[in-house]
């Protein structure tokens, strides 16, 4: 819909909002704007299901008998262990319970909405369907919202796995947009980077992609029980029917020789008693404590002891990528000017690389964080300019001053928009007084203001010729296709006036000169390659589940050897075509699935189990919690994952130590 049809269908006037009596029929309808709490499961039924085990039972039985038969030291012992192990199981799954109250901790607190002609803030949970809500940077997201006017920049890497900011404005989309494209929503739970808009709230509550999540962790199957507990159980059952019948064929030998009934029954019951192996569950605690320790010795906690064996027997491991295998940062990889390219791997950038480095940083809003301001980062502002910062940081310090100020006096700027795709900035160089334009963005968009290109080999300026734009468009491609974050950078001395009129400032973006690319990435935390190696190694195969671009899963996977050259990658798209027996015999072969969704990464799971693997998932962002949930084990990033993700890794986490010292 355009943004008129949908403040139509909404019955909303973009002005005044609401009104007070048409929020509250509305509230009466829809409800409020909030998860509903989880209503989990009772303390009393939390620790029944603890002896709700069969060799527990048992165990219980043959406690019960030595009472009887006056074997007290050999009742107690059996009942230490029993009381022990469920009270352990007890503490491990209360803790699990807290999912959907993590869940709730995403959404914002209050919001800045027009009711009745008027801006109001009220607290997120009075929004109804139809409000009109007032968005700025540095906000999260209250609802899920339609773009009416504005746009800006959205980190969605919680919800959706994207690892670079989505750029939002009010544009129609086709109606079979996908998840990760629809360019003119918000969805509640993520962050505004930079930007100011307006939109109309057209999901609230459980009616949210957020609410979906919650709806799909609490619909997820619970997890099959680990193998050693199946085989614990089988032999269980084996060990007590023998006994058993032993024990009843000697009674009945007994008894058949004449000896009196009730000494042989007290004998058949004592056999039995005495051949049930009631230090078995201590052995195998005993056991799985000791992997326990070891695990914690390489900083992995383990909330269940039996999953300790289930993560010995994996078979797969899907892993999320954004802040997985990668850091979810942004950094600086290489400069690319007359096709010459600077790694960051390489020495200190100079000559033409270091001048187009330090224009596009000059063409930023990122500040320098003032010592002692914030301890967590060097750099403020979006996280591409971050890291072109960082990079220019440890080459020329004076570029990048805590108050902005360095070699570059800015006196104006146009900045950047989802439908400008580029940002311009005027300013005065200190050295030589010489007036310059600065423009960075999309490269096929600068080219498009540049009649000229600077030769770095003759130091010259030369005219862009057809040849040299499809040339130069070629190469940005080319690193496109590599999973780059291309940006162009051109600048233009020949300046009429030192800060044009706001209404002149566009007509200056012309006849500019191409200075080079810079490309970033995320790239892998520099232990997954070897962590990946070894899991091949022990037979392991690791499937990346990501919602993020398939350019740029597929560069990270290369780096890893996840995927090789003539494997495709797999979107969502394609599942969401496909029928049930082709899903299921992708998740069997496709190394790499890429602009998925929760519930895709949750089929997926799901299809993985069917076949008879043993899956582990491991993510740290809202989209993988149904996935974790559903997996025979799950694996959260303790120090960068979300609290959701942690809690639904009921049965492997990786936590911090002081986190391990409190369990």
């Amino acid at each position: 819909m355009t943004a008129d049809e949908v403040k139509e269908f909404w019955e909303v006037d973009a002005v005044a909002g609401l009104s007070p009596g048409e929020v509250s029929r509305r509230r009466a309808h829809f409800g409020m704007n909030a998860l509903p709490e989880s209503t989990g499961s009772q303390l009393w039924e939390i620790l029944f299901r603890q002896w709700n085990d069969f060799m527990v039972l048992v165990l219980l039985g043959a406690t019960a008998v030595a009472f009887f038969l006056g074997e007290t030291t050999d009742a107690v012992v059996i009942l230490c262990i029993v009381v022990a192990n469920g009270v352990l199981g007890f503490l491990q799954e209360y803790r699990a319970e807290v999912a959907l109250t993590s869940l709730e901790k995403m959404t914002a607190e209050t919001a800045l909405v027009m009711r009745d002609g008027c801006a109001r803030q009220i607290g997120v949970e009075q929004l109804v369907p139809g409000d009109v809500v007032l968005l700025k940077a540095g906000e999260r997201i209250p609802a899920d919202i339609r773009l009416t006017t504005g746009e800006g920049r959205v980190d969605e890497a919680v919800l959706t796995g994207e690892s670079i900011p989505v750029h939002k404005s009010s544009g129609v989309l086709s109606e079979d947009t996908h998840l990760t494209g629809r360019r003119n929503m918000l969805y509640s739970g993520t962050s505004i980077i930079s930007g100011k808009a307006r939109g109309v709230v057209v999901a609230t509550g459980v009616d949210t992609e957020l609410g979906e999540i919650a709806s799909m962790l609490r619909d997820a199957e619970r997890r099959q029980p680990p193998p050693l507990q199946g085989a614990l159980e089988r032999l269980g059952r084996l060990l007590l029917i023998g006994c058993l019948l032993i024990s009843a064929l000697i009674a009945v030998m007994g008894i058949l020789q004449g000896k009196p009934l009730y000494e042989m029954l007290l004998t058949g019951i004592s056999l039995a008693v005495a051949a049930i192996p009631e230090g078995l569950p201590a052995v195998v605690t005993v056991a799985l404590a000791v992997g326990v320790q070891r695990m914690a010795g390489e900083r992995a906690v383990v909330r269940n002891l039996k999953s300790v064996e289930t993560l010995g027997c994996a078979t797969t491991i899907c892993t999320d990528k954004t802040g997985t295998l990668t850091r979810n940062r942004l950094r600086l990889e290489l400069v690319s000017v007359g096709g010459r390219e600077w790694h960051v791997q390489d020495e200190a950038p100079s000559g033409a690389h270091l001048y187009v480095l330090t224009a596009a940083v000059r063409c930023s809003d990122v500040r320098r964080v003032a010592p002692g301001e914030r301890e967590a980062a060097e750099f403020s502002g979006d996280p591409t300019e971050v890291a072109l910062a960082e990079a220019l940081l440890h080459s020329r310090p004076s570029e990048v001053q805590a108050g902005g100020e360095g070699e570059f006096v800015r006196t104006g700027e146009i900045p950047f928009t989802a439908s400008r795709r580029r940002m311009s900035v005027w300013g005065r160089s200190v050295r030589d007084g010489k007036n310059l334009l600065i423009m960075k963005g999309a490269p096929e968009t600068i080219l498009r203001y540049c009649s000229m290109v600077h030769c770095p080999d003759r130091d010259v300026e030369i005219e862009m010729s057809g040849r040299r734009r499809r040339q130069t468009l070629g190469a940005a491609a080319d690193l496109s296709r590599r999973g780059y974050r291309v940006l162009g950078v051109a600048q233009r001395r020949r300046i009429v006036e030192e800060r044009p009129k706001e209404e002149q400032q566009e007509d200056e973006e012309t006849d500019l000169t191409f200075l080079g690319f810079v490309a970033l990435f995320d790239p892998p935390r520099p232990e997954c390659a070897t962590a990946v190696q070894q899991c091949a190694g022990a037979g392991i195969r690791t499937v990346m589940v990501t919602g993020d671009h398939p350019l740029t899963a597929r560069a990270v996977a290369e780096r890893l050897d996840i995927i090789r050259p003539n494997q495709a990658v797999v979107t969502g798209e394609m599942l969401e075509a496909a029928d049930a027996r082709t899903v299921r015999r992708l998740s069997r072969t496709c190394p790499v699935f890429a602009r998925v969704t929760p519930r895709q990464k949750l089929s997926l799971v799901r299809h993985m189990k069917d076949a008879g693997q043993v899956v582990v998932m491991t993510g740290d962002g809202v989209n993988d919690a149904p996935a974790l949930g559903e997996a025979h084990i799950g694996v959260a990033m303790g120090r960068t994952g979300t609290a959701v993700t942690r809690c639904q890794c009921s049965d492997c986490l990786s936590w911090s130590c002081a986190d391990y010292l409190s369990w």
